[in-house]
């Protein structure tokens, strides 16, 4: 079967899981908290190809982005405090 990301109705990004109680998700483009049904699934192989080419650069760097950004909000929403953590391209 295959990968699901879940991504905002309006950029096309991918959401994260929202630290407020009476909403599923968030999208960092808006800085904006969302329902889900302001929300989507697509294939995570799509949605590569779309940042991808969004980015300019090939699947692999997508990916490669991709899941450093997912590390970064995992680090940020474990935290109280700020995160002082380099995003390398």
């Amino acid at each position: 079967m295959d990968e699901k990301v879940r991504v905002c109705n309006r950029c096309l990004n991918k959401v994260y899981l929202s630290c407020l109680e009476q909403y599923e998700f968030q999208c960092f483009e808006h800085d904006e908290d969302l329902f889900l049904v302001e929300t989507h699934l697509v294939d995570k192989k799509d949605h590569l190809k779309w940042v991808a080419e969004a980015l300019g650069c090939t699947e692999e760097t997508a990916r490669y982005v991709q899941d450093e950004y997912d590390g970064y909000i995992a680090k940020c929403c474990v935290h109280d405090d700020p995160v002082d953590i380099p995003l390398i391209l």
